[in-house]
């Protein structure tokens, strides 16, 4: 019998998180353990060490929201040379900072174990994403990689994007709210058309404006691995839409695309729409938040009332 324990937003503190590794010292039953938001800093961590060292049946993780730092990521990173069991780990939101990522990064280069990695909004800026792309390149087991919300700019996406080059296991990489840029598309653009694996990117509200789209529906027009592509909020427009229908008869692996957000009006909706008539694998794509006014605009409708099994998220 598997335990799932869920402890968060308890306000543990590290006296709590003494007191519950002491306990569950020879628990072999738990699988997942939430402690999301509870104050254990990096003083708490050091009292799973021990635990996490000797217990071999914890799979899943949650450590976010607890401000573990700098010296909570480098004992959590001994824990992950070590433990072999763990395969996820939930780290969003604990300042771990460009020293903390290393150390979480050295011991990814060697962990054969952990699955899924969760990162957002640690504050690992261009400088840290170098050490988590090394990482990515010696890794053989990640296969989701969550990075959103990190301050990771047009270097930052050449690094790994030159890792994509070479990694053969990742499958979803999230890299959300960050300041990639059109320039930063380019290099994965590249890296894509050579890597076979990645299955889902999201790369919602990164800025690429027009010319990212034009990039990417390039990329779509010979990637026939990735299968789904969030480009929400990221100031596509009609004329980015447009884009995208060339490349409807030529991709026949997407399957869901986010394009929320994005200024797209009932104009651009519609000629999308008028032109899916050869692409029978886009199943689902995410209008909302647009511009787009369907009411009394009687072509759109009918355009709509047509089309083939697509849900349109409006």
């Amino acid at each position: 019998m598997s335990i799932k324990l869920y402890l968060g937003f308890n306000k543990l503190g590290y006296e709590g998180s003494k007191y519950l590794t002491n306990c569950l010292g020879n628990n072999r039953t738990i699988k997942l353990m939430n402690l999301e938001n509870n104050q254990i800093s990096d003083r708490g961590i050091e009292y799973f060490h021990d635990f996490l060292q000797l217990n071999q049946t914890l799979t899943t993780l949650d450590l976010s929201l607890n401000d573990i730092g700098v010296k909570g990521a480098k004992s959590l990173s001994n824990i992950l040379f070590q433990n072999k069991t763990i395969t996820t780990l939930n780290l969003n939101f604990n300042h771990i900072g460009v020293q903390g990522i290393q150390s979480i990064a050295m011991s990814l280069s060697k962990n054969q174990t952990l699955l899924t990695l969760q990162l957002k909004h640690n504050q690992i800026f261009d400088q840290g994403t170098f050490f988590i792309a090394d990482a990515l390149m010696k890794n053989h087991t990640l296969t989701v990689l969550h990075l959103e919300e990190n301050s990771i700019g047009i270097e930052g996406a050449q690094y790994l994007a030159n890792a994509l080059k070479q990694n053969q296991t990742l499958i979803e990489l999230h890299l959300g709210m960050n300041s990639i840029e059109f320039q930063g598309v380019k290099y994965f653009v590249k890296a894509l058309l050579i890597n076979q694996t990645l299955k889902e990117l999201y790369f919602e509200k990164n800025n690429i404006g027009l010319k990212g789209i034009q990039a990417f529906t390039e990329l779509l027009r010979k990637n026939q691995t990735l299968s789904t592509l969030d480009l929400s909020n990221n100031g596509i427009t009609d004329r980015g839409i447009e884009c995208l229908i060339s490349m409807l008869a030529e991709n026949q692996a997407l399957t869901t695309l986010n394009l929320r957000s994005n200024y797209i009006t009932v104009h651009g909706a519609m000629h999308f729409f008028q032109n899916l008539r050869d692409n029978y694998v886009l199943n689902t794509i995410d209008l909302s938040d647009n511009r787009i006014v369907t009411d009394g605009h009687e072509h759109f409708l009918s355009v709509y009332e047509n089309i083939r099994n697509l849900n349109v998220i409006f």
